[in-house]
């Protein structure tokens, strides 16, 4: 796992609402297609970025204004390019590690499928507190309570946004994601793309869109002829 490269590249907003247009009908398998066609196609010219950087928005004064009230990152990433594995689990080790996000104390990877996420009400049932082992209220109460006093310094990861439906979703998974709920959390969110979820990103805009890219055609000719040489 250490070895996968990650290959990543900024989408800016203009260009999403540009390529979504109109959607057709909801879950329309052309519609799907066209987009993630042209998620695609201008990869050469996009500015690429690094694992380390996707949180990294401070630069740019707008942004500085908009870390008091947290990052949000919108991950896309179409079939078998490696959400999970490439882009996910990597950042997950390279942050264990010490390479990356070093102003981060704690990492939560959540994956929004499982129903214990997409329905919780709150924090602790967010976390799944219980489920890992502290079965004292006393103490899910004094770690979430310390979590909410550190935002700035925790980074959520909801992981599969595409592969709910956000008619199931709770009110507060719906906050968080939107941004408003948790303020101060670094958040990132990973999904395929689909049209709920552009959707949700144009009416509730993420502060920064990237795309997880795969090899290119002659990239990964050189990577097979590596490992067969």
């Amino acid at each position: 796992l250490g070895d996968i490269y990650v290959k990543l590249r900024i989408l800016v907003k203009s260009e999403l609402k540009r390529r979504v247009g109109a959607p057709a009908a909801q879950g329309s398998i052309s519609e799907m297609m066209r987009f993630a066609h042209a998620l695609s196609e201008d990869a050469k010219s996009a500015r690429n970025l690094e694992l380390g950087d996707i949180l990294k928005l401070a630069s740019d004064e707008r942004f500085r204004l908009l870390k008091k009230k947290g990052v949000r990152v919108l991950a896309l990433a179409g079939a078998g390019v490696g959400k999970t594995m490439s882009f996910l689990k990597k950042a997950g080790l390279e942050w264990a590690r010490g390479k990356i996000w070093n102003d981060m104390d704690l990492v939560f990877a959540l994956p929004l499928r499982q129903p214990s996420v997409h329905s919780a009400n709150d924090l602790e049932g967010l976390l799944a507190l219980k489920d890992h082992g502290f079965h004292r209220r006393e103490e899910r109460e004094e770690i979430c309570d310390c979590i909410s006093k550190n935002l700035s310094r925790v980074c959520l990861v909801l992981d599969g946004l595409d592969e709910v439906d956000l008619s199931k979703c709770s009110d507060f998974v719906l906050k968080v994601i939107k941004g408003k709920a948790l303020d101060g959390i670094r958040l990132i969110v990973t999904s395929r793309p689909s049209i709920p979820v552009m959707e949700l990103a144009q009416k509730d805009p993420f502060n920064q869109q990237v795309e997880v890219l795969g090899f290119s055609e002659a990239e990964l000719a050189c990577y097979v002829g590596k490992v067969l040489s």
